[in-house]
């Protein structure tokens, strides 16, 4: 009968700890997401790369207008931390034969309420990429990689918990000029 208990119990741990991960980085994922989204809407469209031309009309340089990159990826960690504070917790209800680890009785049972509280802290990093998207074009990304790191507080234990989520922040096609010897080449292929 003791070594009964100490399994179920053993098991409890186990599985309450593995859901509670999941609806952890559920929930985090949701509210990264939507702060994310309601930043960029009302930001409205925002010029990420300042491209200097030369006197020719010719693309001379692109760069990032840091100011503007640091300060959205500011007020959107903001808001993600704002909305993880007030969640507070996350409630959640497991069927209780999931919890005994015996694949029969996994989702069947009375379902038990489990209450976690969410406690954490969110770190952000930019990445950027110019890659060939043609001849003479390149595509340029903005992305702000964002980590959430919290502790899920259990009824039976504390778990650590990471959501990772990147969110393309500017994305833009940059059309340079298009060689002499690459446009002769074409015309001499469509001639024969």
């Amino acid at each position: 009968m003791v070594l009964c208990g100490v399994y179920i119990l053993s098991q409890l741990k186990i599985h309450m700890g593995e859901i509670s991960s999941f609806a952890c980085q559920e929930k985090a994922n949701r509210i990264i997401s939507q702060a994310a989204q309601d930043i960029l809407e009302k930001s409205g469209e925002n010029d990420f790369l300042d491209i200097s031309y030369g006197n020719d009309g010719r693309i001379i340089s692109a760069e990032i207008n840091s100011a503007k990159v640091n300060s959205l990826q500011n007020d959107i960690i903001t808001a993600v931390n704002e909305s993880f504070s007030d969640v507070g917790n996350v409630k959640t209800e497991i069927p209780v034969g999931t919890l005994t680890g015996i694949a029969y009785l996994s989702g069947r049972g009375p379902e038990l309420d489990v209450r976690i509280d969410l406690l954490g802290s969110v770190k952000s990093k930019i990445r950027s990429s110019f890659e060939s998207a043609g001849v003479n074009q390149t595509k340029f990304s903005l992305y702000l990689d964002i980590t959430a790191d919290m502790k899920a507080v259990l009824p039976v234990r504390t778990k650590a918990v990471s959501a990772e989520r990147s969110i393309l922040i500017s994305e833009s096609i940059i059309v340079g000029e298009i060689p002499q010897t690459y446009l002769s080449g074409l015309c001499d292929s469509k001639m024969k």
